[in-house]
């Protein structure tokens, strides 16, 4: 057998253990595809797909164990069905994939069949006709008809926030730990548990598409970061998975396909401009056919999909969060959520650590922003610290000017290693940037000596510091990746 035929088999069992599990859900979801007996090639699957169709017809509950029994199978074949089968939101997926399979069948069948060249011809112009206009369901509806019905429950993944038909932007400037706020946003729809201040309403299958970061790193931020949020592998279950996608040559097809074998409620794909193929992404042509790209696989999966992005350099603090990622705004446009960090503003020890989180919601009343704190691998939320977004203004004159000479005097007599040594600066003022030039600068001009400790460590010190019995100060707090 070959693959694609091992994959219809496996739409077809799908699709028919969905059918007797949750048979009300699935019907509505492929009720326009018009699907018949002869789109299933396995006998059980067929005869499940008939009895449903029968017993519809004469308004009999559809029960699990009376279809089984409709349908003239033992129940250790409707059991196996049951297991394999697909959720009711991708109902609609694997019935077209088995529509489309039978139309070619059929195809083929004609064009075999066919004896001369008009024969052929007439063989290609019935299958035209056999194929279906549109896999859509119809755009027009009578609005009179709104008024007499209920719309659908809202199905929140996030309470206010976004929907299980969903398209969301993650964006921040570079180095924000933006992937870091992906993992803890699929850690916690996964299990259930609270995102930042944002309530989750019930646990989701999640599939975070990791094409960035190496998968050693990866493992060591997810452990980490469930530590801090109290989470543990009976929490999770099998609800989320991590498609590490570094150096694999990872294509939104394959994603896709991912998707819909793990039947994941919830895509996150980190970062988008590895998916791009290189693109510029000013192209709005380019950006176009990526997004329709992204949207054709939300529609086909039935999931929420989650795109994490990067701001353009500069000062996104001054950017409306509507406008805010590189590159063509096309994408802005098109999702119907946006998650926006921005640096911290006022001058603070621990200002590295903290974050201004915005949220704009399509279909939500505006919020105000909120303050996070970056804690052992985690964001933390902090109600009670006003947020204060760092612009091209409030960066530069809330930041107080750094302290060399203090700098200086904290390796005056003893050592300390390079990463303690930097995290003990950050309290001295100045920015990030600004302390790693003024560093590299000491270290140039002899200010400062660097000196390998170790296989691995090296040491910061003062040239006066240089005693062969030098004590070294080896509290190395600041061991977090940042991102």
């Amino acid at each position: 057998m070959s693959v694609k035929e091992n994959l219809i088999e496996n739409d077809e069992a799908a699709l028919a253990g969905c059918l007797l599990f949750d048979p009300d859900n699935a019907l509505r979801e492929i009720a326009d595809l018009k699907l018949t007996a002869e789109c299933f090639t396995r006998p059980e699957c067929r005869l499940v797909f008939q009895a449903v169709q029968r017993m519809t017809a004469n308004s009999v509950p559809l029960e699990l164990f009376a279809v089984v029994i409709e349908a003239g199978i033992d129940a250790k074949t409707g059991e196996a069905l049951v297991d394999g089968a697909c959720v009711a939101g991708h109902a609609r997926y694997h019935g077209i994939r088995l529509r489309d399979a039978m139309h070619k069948r059929e195809a083929m069948q004609r064009v075999e069949a066919a004896e001369g060249a008009e024969a052929l011809r007439m063989a290609f112009e019935k299958s035209l006709a056999a194929l279906p206009v549109s896999s859509k369901a119809a755009l027009a509806v009578n609005a009179a008809d709104w008024l007499e019905c209920e719309p659908p429950p809202l199905d929140y993944v996030l309470e206010q926030v976004f929907e299980r038909d969903s398209r969301v932007l993650l964006v921040g400037s570079s180095k924000t730990r933006k992937s870091f706020l992906a993992l803890q946003l699929a850690v916690c729809v996964a299990t259930g548990i609270k995102f930042v201040s944002f309530n989750v309403p019930k646990p989701r299958r999640v599939l975070l598409v990791n094409l960035e970061n190496a998968d050693g790193w990866q493992h060591r931020r997810f452990r980490g970061m469930c530590v801090t949020l109290g989470v543990t592998k009976e929490m999770l279950g099998d609800r989320l998975s991590i498609l590490n996608g570094r150096n694999r040559c990872l294509t939104l097809e394959k994603i896709e396909e991912a998707a819909i074998r793990f039947q994941a409620e919830v895509i996150i794909l980190d970062p988008l401009y590895k998916l791009d193929g290189g693109a510029d992404e000013s192209d709005m042509a380019e950006r176009k056919r990526l997004v329709a790209e992204l949207e054709r696989m939300s529609a086909r999966s039935g999931a929420a999909l989650v795109v994490v992005h990067h701001d353009p350099k500069g000062s996104p603090g001054d950017r409306n969060v509507r406008d805010r990622g590189a590159g063509s705004a096309v994408i802005n446009r098109d999702v119907d959520a946006t998650l926006a960090m921005t640096m911290w503003a006022e001058a603070d020890a621990n200002a590295d650590n903290m974050m201004v989180l915005s949220v704009l919601a399509r279909n939500s009343p505006p919020r105000n922003d909120m303050s996070l704190v970056f804690t052992d691998l985690a964001f933390i939320y902090d109600p009670d610290r006003t947020p204060c977004k760092a612009t091209s203004k409030t960066r530069a004159f809330a930041t107080p000017p750094f302290n060399e000479s203090a700098a200086l005097a904290l390796v005056e007599e003893r050592g300390m290693t390079k990463m303690a040594y930097r995290e003990a600066i950050k309290g001295l003022g100045g920015t990030r940037d600004r302390r790693e030039a003024w560093l590299q600068k000491a270290l140039e001009e002899g200010s400062l000596i660097e000196r390998r400790h170790g296989k691995r460590d090296k040491l910061i010190l003062a040239p006066q510091a240089l005693e062969p019995d030098l004590p070294l100060n080896t509290s190395d707090i600041a061991g977090q990746q940042k991102m």
